[in-house]
């Protein structure tokens, strides 16, 4: 049944919605996985409720939509669902205008920011709220770090996350970022500051990482000479 709800509004909805529709079918349309099933009952319950309010579905009104949606406590409550809604909300914002994104921005980061920390401890949801946060963090405008760096340093706070899937994300929207703020200099050094300060924290220095070595090396010559002993 879902299936055929789908198909239709993704026919009715083709010409408008970027592509969106079509995308998410060919990612989920033929998996029975729970997850994919969850994708589709969002993507249909977003594109209703876009309809019931007289709009189009467009990369917009979807995003619009699904926003809202994920400001409800009732909705960010249950990881599976959160998944499904950033997933769809993924897709949405690669095709957002940039004007539009810098319109919510503030709110926009401080949602996915809140996102990302009330499932911090489940990775799928994670994951998935950091590929939100980063494509909505690279919308940024020229002066407007202070907006931006929350969520930014949020998103550094997971570069080295034990769990490699949520770690990687971390590192490719921080990539991303750095490669949107090429054009914005002022953005791009206060970024790169921060990245630094992180590295600096997480990285030793020459002479401490001396001496640890050092350490390490006496402790072993002491074993060996205790075991000959």
């Amino acid at each position: 049944m879902i299936e055929h709800a789908f198909h239709s509004l993704s026919m009715e909805t083709a010409s408008a919605d970027g592509g969106i529709v079509a995308e998410i079918r060919g990612r989920h349309g033929q998996s029975a996985q729970p997850e994919s099933q969850q994708v589709l009952a969002v993507l249909q319950a977003v594109l209703e409720v876009i309809a019931a309010e007289g709009m189009t579905a467009t990369p917009t009104t979807i995003f619009a939509a699904l926003m809202s949606a994920l400001e409800r406590p009732d909705a960010q409550g249950s990881p599976e669902t959160t998944l499904a809604m950033c997933t769809l909300l993924a897709a949405a914002l690669d095709r957002v205008p940039n004007g539009v994104l810098r319109s919510k921005f503030v709110g926009s980061v401080q949602l996915l920011g809140r996102v990302v920390e009330q499932h911090r401890q489940q990775a799928p949801a994670c994951k998935a709220a950091l590929t939100c946060l980063g494509q909505v963090l690279a919308a940024v405008e020229p002066g407007a770090w202070p907006a931006a760096a929350p969520g930014f340093q949020l998103l550094l706070s997971l570069l080295t996350d034990a769990r490699p899937k949520v770690r990687k994300r971390a590192q490719s929207s921080a990539s991303e970022l750095l490669a949107a703020l090429q054009a914005s200099p002022a953005n791009l050094a206060a970024a790169s500051e921060a990245i630094v300060a992180v590295c600096k924290a997480v990285l030793p220095g020459p002479s401490a990482a001396a001496r640890a070595a050092a350490a390490a090396s006496n402790k072993q010559r002491q074993a060996a000479e205790n075991a000959i002993g």
